[in-house]
């Protein structure tokens, strides 16, 4: 309806005219061919002829004008494409997330079941659930804790109490009813006889009542295979009744101590006898309260120096008991964990008498029992112990002693040892040692060498004393030989015996003080190899007598025989009597010589009587000793 062309003026143009009637024009729609594109646009094009007019009509439209409209409809079906295709792929997305999810869920929910029917076999341990109806039922594993056959996984109440021990079957009854009618929570420890192999098991079952959904109460729980627990516990309370028993009935003292507080906190009836305290007495007190007050440092240092998980040593202690009398006691100790604190358990030996009779073997062993000065082997370890310094050793050697006992008695000449033993051991304390060698024969050790002097001064103004008796006073020869060494080289033992060589020579050569050179050890050596001779000489009858007349010279007859002994040698000759009776008397040998002598000399009287010289004297010399 609008005017495209008028030939009355281009003032009508693009004007409606209702005068004018619009002639339909039936277009064919092309497309401009490419020599038609002068300016390079791309139009559409509609071409007809105007009926009734000669005319033709050409139009021509740019193409992207008129599919405009349709590019924004495109535009918006592609963004509607993409958006569902983007929601499509956010869909996939979290679908196939879900199932990740779900089959990690799955995964681990069969992780979690085989793992808990994993701890269910190794835990022996399995779940149960029991209704109003009086049937249970129970997972895989408590089948096989029960030994029932293969898949049977419920039943009766009552068929399960067949199950059950008899001594426990009554009991878990009660308790299980109990739970039923209160609500409370269920535990008990009972017995089971296997089915299959008929084997007696410990069970611990643990339960509560729980409801459905729907209201329905049930009792639900575990029960738990506990025979290896069971019958541990069992070992240790026979442990501890074992225990107990010994430590009730044990015949020597036992308590337990508290590490801590070191109070008593169990104690036997055999410390109760053996201290004088009542039990609650022993309980109020601590370890301290049984020993005497100068050795609680003692305690206090070894406690302090005691680690835990240190090695005991069994040691001696001493103890007080209630009336004040001192114990000596051999303690065993080790550590214990008491209620579950830790403390400290002890055994007491009582060895009281035990330490007397092992100080008196020990005093016996070192001592001499007359005199009560240290012997010889005492003494030599005593020197040695001695600071490393200059020492010397005086051996004195009494003369006298038998003399005493021959005519006073044996106890007045032990008194008479006892005084001069006491005189000696006063002079060992104040210059060194003292100690009886042999029955008479005394040292003294002077240490250091440079008190001497002194000490000799002492030692024979102490021999010259004479030693009062019960009517008279005793005087006793003595004789000293001395000798130097250096404490500390282990040589004592030989410089005793060095210096008892040395006197033996004073005594021998009847000087006052003889100090040891290296040839006396030979001469003594010389001595005693000659006195095995003498020995030899008795018993085989080597001595010759010999007999000088004592002649009568007023009547011309003789007086008397005096007999001489001679001991001929191998060699020719006669060993002299001054180098052998002097011998014989320092080794005992006079005595069979003397009565070898005197039976000669009657052999010899007898002779004489047959060849007429009846009453004729035979005299012998009979030695001193």
């Amino acid at each position: 309806g609008l005017l495209v062309a008028d030939t009355r003026g281009e003032e009508y143009v693009g004007r409606p005219d209702d005068t004018v009637v619009p002639t339909q024009v039936e277009p064919r729609l092309m497309e401009e061919d490419d020599d038609d594109r002068r300016d390079g646009i791309a139009r559409l094009t509609v071409s007809g002829a105007v009926p009734d007019y000669p005319l033709h009509v050409d139009v021509a439209i740019a193409r992207e004008r008129v599919l405009a409209p349709w590019w924004r409809l495109v535009a918006a079906g592609v963004a509607l494409y993409l958006l569902y295709l983007a929601g499509l792929v956010y869909l996939v997305r979290v679908v196939r997330r879900n199932a990740r999810a779900n089959a990690q869920m799955v995964q681990r929910l069969t992780e979690a079941a085989d793992n808990l029917r994993r701890a269910q076999q190794l835990g022996r341990t399995g779940t149960w659930i029991a209704d109003r109806n009086g049937t249970v039922c129970w997972s895989e594993p408590v089948g096989d804790l029960l030994g029932l056959a293969d898949g049977q996984s419920a039943a009766s109440i009552d068929e399960f109490y067949k199950i059950v021990h008899p001594d426990d079957r009554d009991r878990l009854s009660l308790h299980f009813n109990q739970a039923w009618r209160s609500g409370e929570p269920y535990s008990l420890d009972y017995r089971i006889i296997r089915g299959d192999d008929g084997q007696v098991r410990w069970m611990s079952a643990r339960g509560a009542s729980t409801r459905d959904a729907d209201g329905t109460v049930e009792m639900a729980g575990t029960v738990v295979d506990v025979t290896d627990r069971m019958e541990a516990q069992l070992a240790l309370e026979e442990t501890e009744r074992q225990f107990r028993l010994l430590f009730e009935r044990n015949p020597l003292p036992f308590w337990v101590f508290d590490t801590h507080t070191l109070r008593f906190v169990e104690v036997n009836q055999a410390a109760i006898d053996q201290y004088g305290y009542t039990r609650e007495e022993f309980l109020a007190m601590s370890i301290y309260d049984i020993r005497p007050e100068e050795h609680r440092h003692e305690v206090e240092s070894d406690l302090e120096r005691r680690r835990p998980g240190d090695r005991d040593e069994v040691r001696l202690w001493v103890h007080r008991r209630k009336d004040g009398r001192l114990l000596e006691v051999r303690v065993h100790a080790t550590d214990i964990d008491f209620r579950g604190r830790p403390a400290r358990l002890v055994l007491v030996e009582d060895v009281t008498d035990r330490m007397a009779q092992q100080r008196e073997l020990a005093y016996r062993a070192s001592h001499d029992m007359t005199s009560g000065l240290l012997n010889a082997d005492a003494l030599a370890r005593r020197v040695d112990a001695m600071p490393p310094g200059a020492c010397r050793i005086a051996c004195v050697q009494l003369r006298g002693l038998e003399l005493i006992e021959d005519s006073l008695g044996r106890e007045a000449g032990h008194d008479t040892l006892r005084v001069m033993a006491t005189r000696i051991a006063r002079l060992g304390e104040r210059f060194g040692a003292a100690g009886h060698v042999r029955s008479d024969e005394f040292a003294l050790a002077v240490c250091p060498i440079e008190q001497w002097d002194q000490a000799l001064e002492c030692l024979l103004q102490e021999l010259a004393r004479p030693i009062p008796g019960e009517d008279t006073l005793h005087r006793l020869e003595s004789w000293i030989g001395a000798t130097d060494l250096r404490t500390g080289e282990d040589q004592a033992t030989q410089a005793i015996a060095d210096a008892g060589l040395a006197a033996h020579v004073a005594r021998t050569e009847h000087r006052p003080l003889v100090v040891f050179e290296p040839g006396m050890a030979r001469h003594a050596s010389d001595r005693l190899r000659l006195a095995g001779r003498i020995h030899r000489a008795i018993d085989a009858g080597e001595f010759e007598l010999h007999f000088q007349i004592l002649w009568d010279v007023a009547f011309s007859r003789p007086a008397g025989l005096e007999t001489l002994i001679r001991w001929p040698q191998r060699g020719g000759g006669y060993l002299p009597p001054s180098e052998f009776i002097g011998l014989c008397e320092d080794t005992g040998l006079i005595v069979p010589l003397g009565r070898w002598a005197l039976r000669e000399a009657a052999a010899a009287h007898r002779l004489l009587e047959r060849a007429g010289f009846p009453g004729l004297p035979v005299a012998v010399n009979v030695s001193l000793m």
